[in-house]
């Protein structure tokens, strides 16, 4: 029965991606040019995403990156923009994301030593934080 199950919602998930028609937005090149700012680059090696380090760097820097995106977005005109409270709230949320997967990245990158307690508690109040946003 769960086979069954599964396997139904594999093809209906299949078929939806398959009339899911991608737009590409003339701001994808204005993005990628923002993110070069900060020294982040798209991998084409990786169709496009980015990489490891350059997913770090993003993170690293959150705070920077997403205060300027934010402002980028706030001084568009367009009929369909979403109002200011909607883009500050969805800047601050994704950079309270990044900033607290940094932190929870650094406790989990120790090189030196072992975890002391307080290094638990941190990742884990980084963990109850991530469940909140």
């Amino acid at each position: 029965m769960k086979r069954q199950s599964a396997t139904k919602a594999k093809s209906d998930f299949k078929a939806l991606r398959e009339k899911k028609k991608r737009r590409r937005h003339q701001y994808w090149p204005t993005w990628k040019i923002f993110l070069l700012t900060f020294g982040i680059s798209t991998a084409a090696y990786h169709g496009g995403k980015l990489n490891g380090v350059d997913c770090h760097e993003l993170i690293k820097l959150a705070k920077a990156i997403f205060e300027r995106f934010k402002m980028c977005l706030l001084s568009v005109s367009h009929p369909n923009r979403c109002n200011d409270c909607t883009i500050e709230h969805a800047c601050n949320l994704y950079c309270d994301i990044c900033v607290t997967f940094d932190s929870l990245t650094s406790k989990l990158r120790m090189k030196n030593g072992e975890p002391q307690e307080s290094d638990y508690i941190v990742a884990e109040n980084n963990l109850v934080n991530l469940h909140y946003l």
